[in-house]
């Protein structure tokens, strides 16, 4: 990852994927280098650990986040 002094302007989206949680976080990075987490948001992880199962809950963040 890049120091927020380099990062280019703009948003990020990150996703933290684990055994007992999905995250997500929207970040602004600003012209002057500063970053700041315009949402978040944090589900389970479903119980059935199946790919389709968590690639669903992990779309409806990103849709949540981007909304």
């Amino acid at each position: 990852m890049l120091p927020a002094s380099r990062t280019p302007f703009g948003h990020r989206l990150g996703i933290d994927l684990g055994g007992t949680k999905i995250e997500a976080a929207l970040l602004a990075c600003e012209r002057d280098g500063t970053v700041r987490v315009e949402c978040r948001e944090r589900i389970s992880t479903p119980q059935l650990k199946n790919y389709d199962t968590i690639l669903r809950s992990t779309q409806k963040l990103i849709h949540f986040a981007a909304s």
